[in-house]
């Protein structure tokens, strides 16, 4: 889950931020999880899409103006 979802990068300085923090990575995790179950996809596919489409809306962007 450490290497997923990020908990070790959170810069948070208070107790609360940083509890925030991994709860939501937690939470982030299990829905991740769920999709990768449901989708038969890894965790880093899941990242890849994500990253694939802001790419590609950035090249949009780009070419558009």
């Amino acid at each position: 889950m450490k290497q997923t979802c990020g908990i070790e990068c959170c810069q948070a300085r208070t107790g609360r931020a940083q509890r925030n923090h991994i709860g939501l990575a937690i939470s982030t995790w299990i829905d991740k999880y769920l999709r990768k179950v449901n989708e038969k996809i890894s965790f880093y596919q899941q990242d890849w899409d994500v990253i694939k489409s802001g790419i590609s809306r950035s090249m949009r962007a780009i070419l558009t103006t």
